[in-house]
């Protein structure tokens, strides 16, 4: 649940706010895994699992931290869509918690991003976001015996 399920809350969350919406980006055109062609449809967003540190904190509270990356691609000329929508995401993940189940809390940490624009003609425009989750298990208040 750590791994996988912590990117596709996000890909879930990104629909729900509506970022890159107005460039016609929707959740058809956001996967968790690389898809197995390149997209047709611009702009694009894949969210791509690098690393996944569980651990047991000496509390019994279980957590771990999952490192990800946003690659977003468009096909604008001068790449103004991709750097928009990766400035929307920065100002809207940046810091923000949410639950998931059964009962995790999950914090987000963006920490660098990466632009390539080549200079070839009809080459898609794209932006690297580095992104850190930190998992970790909800409290329940302790029973009074």
């Amino acid at each position: 649940m750590v791994d996988f399920g912590v990117l596709a809350a996000l890909r879930q969350w990104m629909g729900q706010e509506g970022v890159g919406s107005e460039y016609g980006l929707t959740l058809e055109n956001v996967f968790v895994m690389t898809p197995t062609a390149v997209p047709q449809k611009w702009p694009s967003i894949i969210l791509e699992l690098e690393e996944v540190w569980n651990q047991k904190v000496r509390l019994k509270t279980e957590g771990g931290r999952v490192v990800f990356k946003i690659i977003i691609f468009g096909n604008s000329e001068d790449g103004s869509e991709v750097i928009d929508i990766a400035n929307c995401l920065q100002q809207l993940l940046d810091g923000i918690s949410f639950s998931l189940p059964p009962s995790y809390e999950v914090t987000f940490r963006m920490n660098s991003s990466v632009l390539d624009f080549k200079k070839v003609i009809n080459s898609p425009r794209k932006v690297e976001q580095r992104c850190e989750a930190f998992v970790r298990k909800r409290q329940t208040a302790a029973k009074n015996k």
